[in-house]
């Protein structure tokens, strides 16, 4: 019986991967990462009814949009990363949730994101 030889491109192309939230101590430069999540502290002073001093709260909120980011530094807290199109931002770790993503799956975010859109 005679087999087809496997195309490993579209092999390649189907495998599923997993990122995995990364402690602040584990980033790295050079890694490919993302925002997973973001957390806002708020103060509670303006409640109808409310006595005592003011209440410091936290809200964590879901990053509305996949951006694969490229860690150019590390000064803990603060991470100096790059998106596709190499705009430079920092990011707060004690603020943002932060996934590592698989090597493949973020080169070829990075690929796809570096071109322009249409709107």
């Amino acid at each position: 019986m005679d087999t087809a030889p496997e195309n490993t491109e579209n092999t390649d192309q189907a495998r599923t991967t997993l990122c995995r939230t990364l402690a602040p101590e584990d980033i790295m430069r050079g890694q490919h990462i993302a925002v997973l999540n973001v957390t806002n502290e708020y103060v509670d002073c303006c409640r109808e009814g409310r006595q005592g001093p003011p209440e410091a709260f936290r809200l964590t909120f879901l990053v509305p949009e996949f951006t694969a980011l490229r860690v150019l530094g590390v000064c803990l807290p603060f991470v100096l990363v790059e998106d596709a199109k190499e705009v430079a931002s920092t990011l707060d770790t004690r603020r943002v949730k932060i996934a590592l993503l698989d090597e493949h799956f973020a080169h070829r975010a990075m690929k796809k994101l570096r071109k322009p859109t249409l709107l």
